[in-house]
């Protein structure tokens, strides 16, 4: 289905609609696989082919492999690569690796349209992951980091002597909610744990130490969150990653701030931010923020990043017949941010949720997950952003943004201010 990418003000319509739920978006940036985007569901993963075209975006599906379980968490091999040619089908290298709810790591890949896919188990984690990043510098790329609930940080050899991929653990003491790999300089990893505070970990270093402990070159926190973990225990949710083009940046959201750090300036104190800000009038009919949201660099444009939270903005709400703290503030009520750091002072909210099916109407939170019959989910559940990633391709102008809302797949044309 052709997406018309419009102006900044929308509407954007539905690009991609699946079965089940979407709750996980990547796009991928290997460099001859650049138009693949992965999706994942409770049961599956597929991947699509984005096919731009001027001012046009669509998208065909290329494969798809049935896990079984729910896939935590998702990333690409840098040695993907997908012929756009004719003879496309006979030239395909498509490698994911995934982890599921169910502690397991699996190998996914497909080889051309004649072949069937193929899901191996690579081994157990035996922990809950919540990210996992593959090194795409040249000569390290049998790596891959995953970053666990329980704070522990493993480090998988795919291509051990034996055979067999085997892992190191190295151990931090707060859960950690995502990992990447710096972009040049591979044995560098950056982690962020749910107390508020990143850290650039020399992982050959730590699987060297006899403790397994991290070896860190450098701590960066969010004052605020981390005050909020030491005094009252609250952790938080959320994601951060190197700036691709200029990895002496790093941004980061927790909860509903986002922070960026510059970690090869001058300043006299590298550890706090540079920049900061929050999204507002994001608060759920729950009365709190669920787990989930990210901080997204754009591939195209260094200028550019979103922020985003899977709860519903107060103005969708409010036509829900929901009351919330900040429904009668609906103006700013957004829970998806584009910045650009030349003008952080003027966010650009998009309401991604005027674009979905939705029909107002009261509905009662008390039925929430409760299963009864002819009780259907509830907005928050069915229509949150759960996840978004920029394509590594413009189209015409804009740099595009997919947003995954409820089972669609949204693009958000965006330009730099």
């Amino acid at each position: 289905m052709a997406a018309l990418l419009q102006s900044r003000a929308g509407p954007w319509q539905p690009a991609i609609q699946l079965d089940g739920q979407i709750n996980i978006v990547r796009c991928c940036n290997s460099p001859l696989a650049r138009s693949l985007v992965l999706l994942s569901t409770d049961i599956a993963v597929h991947v699509y082919e984005t096919v731009v075209n001027d001012t046009s975006l669509s998208f065909a599906p290329v494969t798809s492999f049935l896990v079984g379980s729910r896939t935590t968490a998702a990333a690409w091999s840098p040695g993907s690569s997908y012929d756009t040619g004719e003879d496309a089908g006979d030239e395909c290298k498509i490698t994911i690796i995934v982890a599921t709810d169910t502690q397991e790591l699996r190998l996914l890949q497909s080889f051309g349209k004649k072949d069937q896919p193929e899901n191996r188990l690579l081994g157990r984690t035996g922990i809950d992951v919540n990210d996992i990043a593959w090194c795409m510098v040249p000569g390290y790329e049998q790596y891959v980091a995953v970053a666990g609930n329980d704070g522990t940080l493993q480090l998988w050899d795919l291509e051990t002597e034996s055979g067999e991929p085997s892992h190191t653990d190295i151990y931090l003491e707060t859960s950690l909610l995502s990992v990447s790999f710096h972009v040049k300089m591979p044995k560098l990893l950056y982690v962020i744990d749910a107390a508020g505070v990143s850290r650039l970990v020399d992982w050959l270093a730590s699987m060297e130490s006899p403790s397994g402990d991290a070896q860190s070159t450098l701590a960066l926190a969010d004052p605020e969150t981390l005050a909020e973990y030491t005094t009252q225990g609250i952790r938080a949710t959320g994601s951060g990653t190197w700036q691709p083009q200029d990895p002496d940046l790093i941004g980061a959201l927790l909860g509903t701030r986002w922070s960026v750090w510059n970690a090869g300036g001058t300043e006299s104190n590298p550890s706090r931010p540079v920049a900061s800000g929050e999204l507002s009038g994001t608060a759920n009919a729950l009365g709190r923020i669920p787990s989930g949201g990210g901080f997204r660099w754009c591939s195209t444009n260094p200028r550019l990043f979103a922020v985003f939270v899977p709860a519903l903005s107060a103005a969708l709400l409010a036509q829900t017949g929901c009351v919330t703290e900040s429904t009668g503030s609906v103006k700013n009520a957004f829970s998806l941010q584009v910045c650009d750091l030349a003008f952080l002072h003027n966010p650009w909210g998009v309401d991604v949720n005027s674009v979905s099916p939705f029909t107002g109407r009261a509905i009662d939170m008390e039925t929430t997950g409760s299963g009864a019959a002819g009780v259907h989910a509830t907005l928050p559940t069915a229509y949150g952003i759960s996840d978004a990633d920029w394509t590594p391709q413009r189209v015409g102008a804009y740099d595009v943004l997919l947003v995954a809302v409820g089972s669609q797949i949204i693009p958000v044309p965006a330009t730099a201010t």
